[in-house]
């Protein structure tokens, strides 16, 4: 589980972009050679893994600019619960549920 306090994913995208600028501009890297990869090893924490599932509280239907690199393939779950009631109500019960589901329902389809 990941909380992200103080946070804004479109800065992290540009100080990623920013740090792979400054590989070429010093001739570390090719400018035409940059990947999806590249810039994932750029990131504020790149060793925690891609989400698979992002659980937004508080009733909000929006993602907020939180880990949209990392959200982009991600299921997302909308609960109207605050945080940290939600933690107790939904994270276990709710959200499991709708996760499981979809991964159930996404293998039945190979």
């Amino acid at each position: 589980m990941v909380f992200c306090l103080n946070y804004g994913g479109r800065a992290e995208i540009a100080d990623a972009c920013a740090a792979i600028a400054k590989e070429v501009r010093d001739g570390k890297i090719s400018g035409d050679r940059v990947t999806e990869k590249m810039i994932s090893e750029h990131l504020y924490n790149p060793d925690i893994p891609d989400c698979d599932l992002v659980i937004r509280t508080s009733g909000e239907q929006r993602t907020s600019n939180f880990l949209p690199w990392e959200a982009a393939y991600a299921d997302l779950d909308f609960v109207p619960e605050l945080f940290p009631i939600a933690v107790e109500t939904c994270y276990g019960v709710r959200s499991t549920t709708t996760f499981t589901a979809t991964v159930v329902s996404a293998a039945s389809k190979k």
